[in-house]
């Protein structure tokens, strides 16, 4: 990854509700998608559906989390943490534990 693409993926990060939407599910091992969305508009994370879905997209766009699709009526989606969103997390914990 050269400095450019670094800094694109910290800005990703970066946005409002990205790291904790990462804590959550690190801490939770699989988040349902409607369990996910109450959970951070109860905080004020977000104030919306479209934000959640944003984070969510962003997240996995940038290979952080693993998209889990279960058929039924209705079908459920639910989130994890895969192994690089793991290894990010851990190296954030690092820097934050320097500082």
């Amino acid at each position: 990854m050269d400095n450019m693409d670094f800094m694109i993926f910290l800005r990703m990060l970066s946005k409002k509700g990205f790291l904790e939407t990462l804590w959550h599910i690190t801490e939770k091992k699989q988040v349902h998608y409607n369990e996910l969305q109450k959970y951070l508009m109860k905080k004020n994370i977000v104030s919306s559906q479209a934000s959640v879905t944003i984070i969510l997209n962003g997240l996995t766009n940038l290979g952080l989390l693993d998209r889990i699709v279960v058929d039924g009526k209705p079908p459920r989606t639910s989130y994890s943490v895969n192994k690089l969103g793991k290894s990010v997390l851990t190296q954030l914990n690092n820097l934050k534990n320097t500082l």
